[in-house]
């Protein structure tokens, strides 16, 4: 008897864990943590349901974007404002200040390639819902090919301020250099689930970080 009681209170414990589990909770066990970047949104239904679905699209999507800030952040800051970011800006809150200017864009690029993996609407709590995914090595592989772009466009710049006629133009063109680096290391930033990306992007951002600081310095 005790066992049959067991076995119930186990069932029942199954059933109560099945019904109670949310949309977000059944979509991360088919994404996992490690392949992929997950935001999800939701919001009281109006009655207008183009409209709730719009929503929450718009918002799932801007709940990986602030997921991305904070990775950006934390990986970007030691490298740009702690390491040969030294060489390249006056202090640390100026550095800061400047991947704050320029993580927009970057994010707004990186998530071009996430998409809405489930949406619907829970009728028993009368909201819509939206989940979406991004998976994380497309997106570093994104990021690296528009890091690279950004890094050639610096070394242009950097050329151009090293044949520039006088110190105006000079420093223009190395203060576009330090733009494009910047931005270069944000893309980088924002996904680093591949390490080799991260290992090249360190190597050609302290390279040109040095390249910058000596012609800032013969100004």
């Amino acid at each position: 008897m005790l066992k049959k009681a067991v076995i119930c209170s186990g069932l029942f414990l199954m059933c109560a864990t099945a019904v109670t589990a949310g949309p977000y909770d059944e979509v991360m066990r088919k994404y996992s943590q490690e392949t992929y970047f997950t935001g999800f949104a939701e919001v009281k239904a109006s009655g207008d349901q183009y409209k709730d679905r719009r929503r929450v699209e718009v918002l799932s999507r801007l709940d990986i974007a602030k997921k991305i800030k904070v990775t950006i952040k934390s990986n970007t800051v030691d490298i740009m404002c702690e390491r040969s970011g030294n060489a390249v800006f006056d202090d640390k809150s100026e550095c800061i200040n400047m991947i704050t200017e320029v993580v927009e864009e970057s994010v707004d690029e990186v998530l071009e390639g996430a998409e809405i993996a489930e949406i619907g609407e829970d009728k028993a709590k009368g909201t819509v819902y939206a989940v979406a995914v991004l998976q994380k090595k497309t997106a570093a592989e994104r990021a690296a090919v528009s890091s690279r772009e950004s890094f050639e466009k610096a070394k242009e710049h950097l050329e151009k301020a090293r044949v520039a006629e006088d110190e105006t133009a000079r420093q223009e063109q190395a203060n576009k250099a330090k733009a494009e680096l910047m931005k270069g290391m944000t893309y980088v930033g924002s996904v680093s689930a591949l390490d080799e990306v991260r290992s090249n992007a360190v190597s050609s951002f302290d390279e040109l970080a040095q390249e910058i600081k000596k012609i800032e310095e013969n100004n």
